[in-house]
């Protein structure tokens, strides 16, 4: 049903309220089949103090509309980052770099604590779906019967339009005169995008992004805030980037899987633009991050500090080629000038 309401608007409303039923209760939701939307609290009662009321009744009509009505929100703002990027290194050109070490903290410590709680909110719920309705279920069930209601549901809505604030970290980049890498701007408005459209288009296997991303995000971002600190480890920051291809190669393994699911004979709420525009996504992620990692870890001695993320700095970074012949550069006349000497 997600695509029939794609593209109606107008008819939006109503298709989605057809969806979700019309419950007595307000925190209780029908899904399309007439049965009521099982949360994780009602299952399981020592959960329930730890959900709140905003949580437990939330309702996405809204939040699904406006996303599926403004698809070209996600595209203007994209577009707006990637002129901004430049703006702002033009106007840094010649300005000392700021420190903003605190802010820095700061920024990263609340992006923890957001993907922390995000984590603790959607991570738990995939994997009750997975064991007790099984991999199919949690991959192509619809998202009003699997995950999009609720508090799961709330948390899936503030992950989504989360990725704006999130563009924040390049701020921290052009600010301090650190180059923003193609990895790092590829991904942030990538993930914008995809998320906005899966969103939109209610993605059955939405929730196994979300969850790993919002795990992946919460060591990322804490490490990030302990480094800004100044705490370093070589360790926990080889910890981070395994991780993040660990999340990669899943979501590859996750866009696969639905169309073989769907060849299979199951009806998978996830349209064909998702999953082929998914395995792309994941894939090229996958690339780059391997690149990053071999470059950082296995070729002899560590790529210069624009690579290392040591300070806090926002995540995603590759080695800055050019940095590094520039330091070889001043590094052979320095020996050449010794020899001379």
């Amino acid at each position: 049903m997600a695509g029939e309401c794609l593209g109606r608007t107008k008819e939006l409303e109503q298709c989605f309220v057809a969806d979700l039923g019309n419950a007595t209760h307000p925190a209780v939701f029908l899904t399309p089949t007439g049965e009521p939307f099982v949360q994780l609290w009602q299952l399981y009662p020592a959960l329930e103090p730890l959900t709140t009321v905003f949580e437990k009744t939330f309702n996405p009509l809204f939040s699904v509309h406006f996303a599926t009505r403004n698809v070209w929100l996600a595209l203007a703002i994209c577009a707006a980052y990637c002129v901004l990027i430049e703006v702002g290194k033009a106007c840094m050109a010649k300005r000392k770099p700021m420190e903003l070490k605190t802010v820095l903290m700061l920024w990263n410590t609340l992006l923890a604590v957001f993907s922390i709680v995000g984590m603790a909110k959607t991570l738990p719920h995939l994997v009750h779906n997975v064991f007790n309705h099984g991999l199919e279920f949690s991959l192509c069930a619809p998202a009003e019967t699997s995950y999009g209601c609720g508090a799961t549901g709330l948390w899936t809505a503030l992950f989504i339009f989360s990725k704006v604030p999130e563009l924040g970290d390049t701020l921290f980049l052009v600010l301090r005169k650190r180059p923003v890498s193609f990895l790092h701007w590829y991904h942030h408005v990538s993930v914008l995008l995809y998320a906005w459209w899966s969103y939109a288009t209610r993605s059955s296997a939405g929730l196994w992004f979300i969850a790993f991303n919002f795990t992946a995000h919460a060591v990322m971002y804490s490490y990030y805030a302990l480094a800004a600190m100044g705490f370093r480890n070589e360790a926990f920051a080889l910890s981070v980037t395994v991780l993040q291809i660990t999340q990669m190669i899943v979501g590859v393994a996750i866009c696969t899987a639905v169309p073989i699911f769907a060849a299979g004979g199951s009806s998978c709420s996830m349209t064909t633009g998702a999953y082929a525009g998914g395995i792309v996504m994941y894939g090229s992620y996958l690339y780059l991050f391997l690149m990053f990692a071999i470059a950082r870890y296995c070729r002899g001695p560590r790529p210069s500090k624009v690579a290392d993320k040591s300070d806090g700095e926002a995540p995603a970074e590759l080695p800055n080629k050019d940095a590094a012949r520039t330091q070889d550069g001043q590094l052979r006349q320095r020996k050449t000038a010794g020899k001379r000497d």
